[in-house]
């Protein structure tokens, strides 16, 4: 693949799909479709695995507010 992301993203998923691609590969079932909802899918992870890191940062910083931790005053307008 010639994005570094969406190779990684592949990788990742690689493991999962390893058994479940050769017994379609056997059967030769793969189509058209197969090829754009696993480019789709490989894609999404690679969204996922961008966006994960800010997720959990702001997580770690709401995480005070959302426990009560800290506590909001609103100011009378």
């Amino acid at each position: 693949m010639k994005d570094d992301d969406l190779q990684e993203a592949f990788d990742k998923l690689w493991p999962t799909w390893s058994s479940e691609m050769a017994a379609m590969i056997y059967a030769d079932i793969i189509q058209v479709m197969d090829l754009i909802l696993l480019t789709s899918i490989v894609d999404n992870r690679r969204e996922i695995e961008r966006i994960k890191p800010n997720y959990y940062t702001g997580l770690r910083e709401l995480r005070p507010l959302l426990t009560g931790q800290i506590r909001v005053r609103m100011q009378n307008k």
